[in-house]
């Protein structure tokens, strides 16, 4: 329930630089939408409950003969259905309402509450959803979930993801299957190659310094930068190795090592602003990838 495609974030940063001054420039500037949705995220909870993804989320959950039974000081909405509890946040319908104007996501979020989940199909069809995702490596049982060792901060887990929701890949899945753990990796490797080689690369001049981040539907846009083509998506663009942030799943950016010094001195506020709102971050941390992966290079 916690994890819907969230739209890709559309911002221009030239348009903003060219009616700053100066020194205003100097400090990278944040996304247009985002300081609204943290305005909405920051409201007490009776002012939540005044916003009309709240109610639009309460009133259809209802026609279903559900209800909220409490909502607690961040903001997690506890429902109770079929001797199951939920716990649920809404801050992904409400940054895709404010950027976008947009239902999709709290009405995904209603449809996968309100009717009966899926379940993962057998392995034939769903291989080639079948991607790795980078989570902090406190976030879950490494008992039950199947993973791979990443850093210090971040482990590599497996997930099932088609359309809307995110699965992630257990231990009692994989048996399920029958199948052995390498195959859930290679698969992985060759489905995000996929994704990568159909999404394209969009490039930001900011006073002769590139950033990169990719135009594309496609949710987890941070496991695009652990595809093994990505060096030949942006070799010619920015060289190799490259420099990225991504402290959510759906936000990144990319630059070289040209503008290192550039980047990483100026986008630190919104890498932190995108990191502490939100129930499920990554890291803060930029890191260097190349031919031997990735390399942290600090934290904000």
């Amino acid at each position: 329930l916690i994890a819907a495609e969230f739209p890709q974030r559309k911002f221009n940063l030239i348009n903003y630089l060219s009616e700053t001054t100066e020194n205003e420039s100097r400090s990278f500037p944040a996304k247009n939408h985002t300081q609204n949705v943290v305005v909405h995220l920051k409201k007490t909870n009776l002012e939540l409950q005044e916003h009309i993804i709240f109610k639009r989320f309460k009133s259809e959950i209802e026609k279903a003969g559900l209800s909220i039974n409490r909502i607690d000081d961040d903001g997690f909405l506890f429902i109770e259905k079929d001797d199951l509890n939920y716990k649920i946040h809404l801050e992904n319908s409400i940054r895709d309402y404010e950027s976008n104007e947009s239902f999709h996501t709290v009405d995904t979020v209603i449809k996968s509450l309100t009717e009966p989940e899926p379940e993962i199909p057998n392995w034939a069809e769903a291989q080639d959803y079948i991607y790795s995702s980078l989570v902090p490596i406190d976030s879950f049982d490494k008992t039950d979930i199947l993973n791979q060792e990443f850093d210090n901060d971040l482990s590599k887990i497996f997930v099932y993801y088609k359309s809307d929701l995110i699965h992630w890949i257990t231990n009692y899945q994989l048996e399920s299957w029958e199948i052995d753990k390498s195959l859930i990796f290679e698969q992985a490797k060759s489905n995000i190659n996929r994704v990568l080689n159909k999404t394209e690369l969009e490039i930001q001049n900011l006073e002769e310094h590139k950033l990169c981040f990719f135009d594309t539907d496609f949710f987890m846009k941070s496991e695009l930068l652990l595809a093994t083509d990505l060096r030949a998506k942006m070799e010619k663009e920015i060289g190799w190795p490259i420099y990225c942030v991504f402290p959510v799943r759906d936000f990144i950016y990319m630059f070289g090592k040209r503008d290192f010094e550039y980047f990483s001195n100026r986008i630190g506020s919104i890498v932190i602003e995108e990191y502490e709102n939100t129930k499920y971050p990554i890291t803060t941390g930029i890191y260097e990838i190349g031919d031997e992966g990735f390399e942290l290079k600090g934290k904000y």
